[in-house]
């Protein structure tokens, strides 16, 4: 419930590159993470993809709404 408001700051006041950045990123690390051999590192990585991947989500869809228009998006939101 935290990272909510987060990703929602993140996709209101930030350009999409900015999102993008930090999406690259947290996925680097969640990669870095869970291919070490100890528990914490790995932990940790799960923790990571636990908030990249609602904002992976919120972030396709906010950017097809920008680029696409609203109905579009709802569209693409439906066929899933």
């Amino acid at each position: 419930m935290t990272g909510i408001p987060a990703i929602g700051w993140l996709l209101d006041t930030r350009p999409m590159r900015d999102v993008i950045i930090i999406l690259g990123l947290m996925g680097i690390s969640f990669g870095a993470l869970t291919l070490t051999s100890t528990i914490v590192p790995q932990l940790i990585g799960i923790g990571v993809l636990v908030v990249a991947r609602p904002l992976f989500y919120t972030a396709i869809s906010d950017y097809a709404a920008k680029v696409f228009g609203y109905v579009l998006s709802l569209s693409l939101l439906l066929v899933r």
